[in-house]
């Protein structure tokens, strides 16, 4: 499975059919931080949120400047797919995500990525 080696190791791992890079992020300081007051994400890039248990997991899009799928993973198979969710909602608020299913890890990627390369519940992620 994942190799965490501590906070923002970069790791290449298998989602589905595609490759990526993805920064680990294992402590609450920096899940918290998360993707916020970045500019962008390079195309096969991602940033892994890493928990102990699988639970249900929330985000929220504050700081952020890009749109982003969500990849909820549980050991090590994708358990659910959230995309394309903008930094605001509708009403202009901060957009927040919640998972349906416990996860112990969340992937985030650019908005289509998941449409893009066909990423699916049941894939593998490892």
């Amino acid at each position: 499975m994942f190799n965490t080696k501590g906070a923002n190791s970069r790791q290449k791992i298998t989602l589905g059919s595609s490759k990526l890079t993805v920064e680990v992020v294992d402590n609450p300081v920096e899940q918290a931080r998360g993707l916020s007051g970045r500019r962008s994400l390079c195309d096969n890039c991602g940033m892994l949120f890493v928990y102990p248990k699988p639970q249900v997991q929330n985000f929220w899009m504050k700081g952020m400047a890009f749109p982003l799928d969500f990849v909820f993973i549980r050991d090590g198979r994708v358990v659910e797919v959230v995309e394309n969710i903008s930094p605001l909602n509708g009403s202009g608020n901060v957009s927040r995500v919640q998972s349906r299913e416990e996860a112990d890890r969340v992937l985030e990627v650019n908005a289509e990525y998941i449409r893009k390369h066909g990423v699916k519940v049941g894939d593998p992620a490892i």
